[in-house]
């Protein structure tokens, strides 16, 4: 821990701002899970051995569920931010769920989730890219881990949207 905490003092307030952000967005995963089950054409309770979809959603979920934990118990031992605060932002996003304007329709969803990881794959790189210019090599190589799930993750959902298009729209 003292580690860690040594290591985070020369990280600056931008930094510790966009590691809250991405932390609370990785810790909102249940809301992701319940939306990207609900889409249209999308049998959340059928045989789980046979059902591709919500074997591929709930694997998705234990990634990410990982992340959240990870990034969570960082902030908590840098003892850098007011964690109490960040739980309280946690449980609003939440409790007050999110509408992105998708409604649960296949098609949307899954461009708006190829975006999406894209762009947590970027920001989770750069803030690795920041910390090991600051010399902490832990937090650095923590974040290119998991900007390198949510890269696998963008070409998962850029694949189903190809094959979406494919299958749906005439050749």
């Amino acid at each position: 821990m003292k580690e860690i905490r040594e290591e985070s003092k020369e990280l600056g307030y931008d930094f510790w701002v966009t590691m809250v952000a991405d932390t609370i967005t990785e810790e909102a995963l249940p809301t992701y899970e319940s939306w990207l089950m609900d889409v249209v054409g999308i049998d959340q309770h059928g045989d789980f051995k046979t059902n591709g979809w919500a074997k591929w959603v709930r694997a998705w979920t234990g990634e990410e569920n990982r992340h959240g934990d990870v990034l969570n118990k960082y902030l908590y031992l840098s003892g850098r931010v007011n964690m109490r605060e960040i739980e309280i932002t946690t449980q609003h996003l939440l409790t007050d769920g999110f509408d992105i304007g998708t409604d649960r329709d296949p098609y949307k969803n899954f461009v708006y989730t190829s975006f999406q990881e894209l762009a947590t794959n970027i920001s989770h790189k750069r803030v690795g890219q920041m910390a090991k210019k600051k010399g902490n090599a832990l937090l650095g190589k923590m974040c290119t881990i998991i900007a390198g799930d949510e890269m696998r993750h963008h070409l998962a959902y850029r694949e189903f949207v190809k094959n979406i298009f494919g299958e749906d729209l005439p050749g």
